[in-house]
């Protein structure tokens, strides 16, 4: 699984059979301000890919 279009673009593939994920994300280590803007950005993509991963538990593994 890729979570930024930089690793789909750079990371090699293995071939053979596994499905390959994709979700595209902010990356935080770009955001500019203070510490506390930065932090947030952080905060803002981790809670982003948490969701993520929750909605697709449900709807592609069948979890509740």
């Amino acid at each position: 699984m890729t979570v930024c279009d930089r690793a789909k673009e750079t990371c090699p593939t293995i071939h053979g059979g596994t499905e390959t994920l994709h979700w595209s994300f902010d990356d935080p280590a770009e955001a500019q301000g203070s510490d506390d803007d930065r932090a947030q950005a952080f905060r803002r993509v981790r809670n982003e890919i948490a969701e993520k991963i929750r909605h697709w538990l449900k709807t592609e593994a069948g979890l509740p």
